[in-house]
């Protein structure tokens, strides 16, 4: 089934795709600069010196070896703020999406979804419909998630379970995960950091992607339609508001609106229509 482009979705999307055009255009920028340095080796000034009207080059007074060294190593850094913030980018989407499966009555649950931790919140919508989400992406999510910890709780620290979280992934999701970041994680002593690279990052982005699409097919197929078409009404005022408001052709902009961004649900005008009537 095509996804379903409802505004929490393309909103995810959005946030993803930014967040890996930032992280890539930062390393490839430190790859630059210290290749770029290399025209300056050995030279006894200081980055501010030689750059005199590059904004900020005043915060790295450091030589031209050190600065190099700097960027070279800026990849695990970028890596420890990118992953987080994909995760957090992903939870917000499962957020939204629990509350649009409360919305339809499919959950009365009454708790506030945004203060379900990260660990359970796809376990919600399995609850409701096992076998829903691919296990294997699952469980490489909560292996992100446990990196994702030994970042923003121990500054990256390696920790002492990290050989054996990874062990016991077992030999194919391992692999798996390998394939995704194009390398083996790199293992280190428990006091040391996680060297991590743009790899790591590529793999959690993928594992959510694949996630995210099965959490969206599962609600395109489970929520009932009468709400999809309550979806779209409400989608299109809060885009075009003067247009929603035009009786005469609401109905054929709120079909072209959802063959745009809900194709796969061919919903009909009378069901747009009626959708309509409720959204005031």
């Amino acid at each position: 089934m095509t996804l379903l482009l409802f505004p929490a979705y393309r909103a995810y999307q959005e946030a993803r795709i930014a967040a890996n055009d930032a992280m890539m255009a930062l390393l490839i920028g430190s790859r630059l600069g210290a290749h770029t340095l290399e025209l300056n080796a050995g030279s006894p000034h200081l980055i501010p010196e030689i750059f005199p009207g590059v904004s900020g080059a005043a915060r790295l007074n450091r030589t031209v070896a050190d600065a190099q060294s700097l960027m070279r190593s800026s990849e695990k850094y970028l890596a420890y703020m990118a992953i987080p913030f994909v995760l957090s980018v992903h939870a917000t989407l499962l957020v939204a999406v629990i509350r649009m499966i409360r919305d339809d009555g499919k959950d009365h649950s009454t708790d506030d979804p945004t203060r379900i931790l990260l660990d359970e919140l796809h376990e919600r919508i399995e609850a409701l419909w096992p076998s829903s989400l691919p296990p294997e992406d699952l469980r490489l999510f909560h292996f992100s998630r446990y990196l994702r910890n030994r970042i923003i709780h121990f500054g990256g620290a390696a920790g002492s379970n990290l050989r054996t979280e990874y062990a016991g992934l077992g030999t194919l999701l391992r692999e798996y995960w390998e394939r995704l970041a194009d390398r083996p994680l790199p293992l280190v002593s428990s006091k040391e950091h996680l060297d991590l690279e743009s790899g790591e990052l590529i793999a959690v982005l993928a594992i959510t992607k694949h996630l995210a699409d099965a959490v969206n097919s599962t609600v395109a197929q489970q929520l009932s339609r009468d709400y999809w078409a309550l979806v779209v009404a409400r989608d299109y005022k809060q885009i075009a508001p003067t247009k929603f408001g035009d009786p005469t052709r609401r109905v054929r902009r709120l079909t072209g609106h959802g063959r745009q961004f809900y194709g796969s649900l061919a919903l009909t005008p009378e069901e747009l229509e009626a959708a309509a009537q409720l959204v005031k």
